[in-house]
This record gives C-alpha cells, structure tokens and sequence, in this order.
C-alpha cells in the first residue's frame, strides 16, 4: 500500500524541515527521535525516507564500479 500526502516544508534554523502526520509516521512504524535515511534521485528530484539504509545501495555501486571500468577499458 502506497500513501502520498502533501506537505509544504517549513525552515527551520539553516535547514529546511517537513513534519511526518501522525497517521503516516503510524505506518511506517516511525517514533520521535528515531534514525531515518534519505536519499534524492538527482534526474527526478524524488526524495525517498526509509527507516533504514538500503542494503542493495553496495550492490548498486559495485555494478556501477564494474560497467565504469569496462567503459574505461574499452575508452567508450
């Protein structure tokens, strides 16, 4: 199940902030003061919370390793 709400977000000191509603942090299974990560897509600008790291991130890096040095081999 897929939720999307809009939310504007807010400045808060030198960062910008957004606030998690109670029903989506219910969800998530989310507490105050929990550790969350993020990542942002650069081409599509979507920002992505997780409550933990994604484990195919070093398999995602090692594949991209491997097609770069084929690249660089090959000087394509």
């Amino acid at each position: 199940m897929e939720i999307e709400i809009e939310r504007r977000i807010s400045k808060i000191g030198n960062s910008l902030g957004v606030t998690l509603p109670a029903e989506i942090a219910k969800i998530a299974e989310v507490e105050a003061g929990e550790t969350v990560y993020l990542t942002v897509n650069s081409i599509s600008k979507e920002i992505t919370i997780r409550k933990s790291p994604q484990k195919e991130d070093s398999f995602k890096e090692m594949v991209k390793e491997i097609v770069e040095n084929y690249l660089r081999e090959r000087n394509l």
